[in-house]
């Protein structure tokens, strides 16, 4: 694998131009989650054949360090998920198999700038096929990570808690004991109280709803919610149902969500779903993403992600398969209102992620899903000004998505917690060497 870094001529909010930049990743896989550490460092993670690797750039875009862990049989493919604590600890969510085609369990591990080993893991294992979703740290340096597993009898959404030593301390978890539940995406405001997101099924074949929950630091439920519309077609889940992918957090205790569908059939207008909420839970805006392809038969939001940046722009990025070639969604939204201020298209498909810097403008990661696998690490401005050709990524202002005012009506949830209880394993992932290069070049 290669990282090339390209420097990229653009002013924006709170940062010298210089400061953009691309830097290209050869060979992975699919690159993973994106963050900002307390150092401004940027760190990404991605599968690098059946392993786990994270890289860290400053904020220039110069390499700092890389770290690959690898499991004793099989990690498995799949996204990446990475958080920070207040030592710049950095945590990994991911998943492997107990043997090639075996059941897949969760794991988390731990480590840091200034190692390369593992300086801890935990896991999670079910009778079947487990899987991780997002971490979050709050200020007291707990790890929070969402997570599905198999009770044995149905699919239950599941917030792991775990001190900094990663030993757990508790699971709130629910399902209604005959539909599959998942949470996907975890955040934390600044009272501390916990954000999960997902779905709960019903009984229509498309039934698939967003499930939102806030708790306390005990795992004691403050409220939960989902949409009540009638979902009775794949139209329907595409207008009204869906799966929290993400959550974020403002400075106030406003809660952004972001939805897609899990389905990719063709003939139906597929939509992405980003709303703001209050800290109570209830909706301030909800801004709709209409596709406009003459035939949306691929997947689209597999992945999406947000984020706000320093100088007040939302940030919004999802996976774009309503046509060929196919791409990536980038919108720029004011988050008082969800307007929108800029669309963008990067002619890559694939899993991507955001986060703000703090000395101006937003991160990105993006990796194709499919050979010839590669991706981009990046430090874009506010105003997402970048446009030409990184190397052979295209990057440009051109739309596919409509925006509207969406139509979810949401209600409390009844859904209960499950008594049940997985397995705590413990993973046995271990450091290995690593060869990557990066190789600094600037735009003619």
């Amino acid at each position: 694998m290669m990282l090339v870094k390209k420097v990229m001529g653009a002013g924006g909010f709170g940062a010298e131009s210089d400061d953009y930049w691309v830097v290209e990743v050869s060979d992975v896989r699919r690159l993973g989650d994106v963050l900002v550490n307390s150092s401004n460092d940027v760190i990404a993670a991605f599968e690098d054949l059946q392993a786990v690797a994270v890289v860290s750039l400053d904020k220039n875009g110069v390499e700092n360090w890389q770290k690959k862990y690898v499991y004793s049989t099989y990690d498995s493919a799949g996204f990446k998920w990475i958080g920070v604590d207040s030592s710049d600890n950095i945590y990994i969510s991911t998943l492997y198999d107990l043997g090639l085609g075996a059941s897949r369990d969760i794991a988390l591990l731990k480590t840091s700038a200034s190692t390369q080993a593992v300086l801890a893991q935990a896991g999670i294992s079910s009778s079947s096929f487990d899987s991780p979703g997002k971490v979050s740290v709050d200020s007291s340096d707990n790890i929070y990570q969402a997570l599905y597993y198999n009770d044995g009898t149905v699919g239950t959404a599941g917030l792991a808690k775990y001190d900094s030593s990663l030993l757990l301390d508790w699971i709130y978890k629910f399902n209604d004991g005959t539909y599959v539940s998942q949470f996907v995406a975890t955040a934390i405001d600044s009272s501390g109280y916990i954000y999960a997101g997902g779905y709960a099924r019903g009984a229509g074949t498309y039934d698939r709803r967003p499930y939102l929950v806030k708790v306390d630091s005990s795992g004691t439920v403050q409220w939960s919610i989902k949409t009540t519309n009638t979902i009775s077609t794949v139209q329907d889940n595409y207008d009204y149902g869906g799966i929290i992918r993400g959550i974020l957090i403002d400075s106030s205790g406003n809660i952004y969500i972001s939805i897609s569908s899990g389905y990719s059939i063709s003939g139906n207008v597929k939509n992405m779903h980003v709303l703001k909420l209050n800290s109570s839970g209830t909706v301030q805006w909800h801004k709709q993403f209409s596709s406009t392809a003459t035939d949306p038969s691929g997947p689209a939001g597999t992945t999406i992600d947000m984020c706000i940046t320093t100088g007040g722009v939302l940030v919004v990025c999802w996976d774009d398969g309503t046509e060929f070639p196919t791409s990536t969604a980038i919108v720029g939204l004011d988050p008082s209102d969800g307007s929108v201020s800029w669309q963008r298209t990067i002619n890559k498909k694939g899993y991507s992620s955001l986060h703000a810097h703090p000395l101006g403008g937003w991160c990105f990661s993006i990796a194709d899903t499919s050979s010839p696998y590669g991706g981009y690490i990046s430090r874009l401005p506010d105003d997402g000004s970048l446009t030409g050709l990184w190397d052979t990524l295209s990057y440009d202002s051109s739309s596919r998505w409509v925006s509207a005012t969406g139509g979810m009506i949401w209600g409390a949830s009844t859904i209960s917690a499950v008594s049940d209880s997985p397995t705590e394993t413990t993973p046995v992932y271990s450091d290995t060497a690593t060869s990557y290069t990066l190789t600094k070049t600037t735009d003619p």
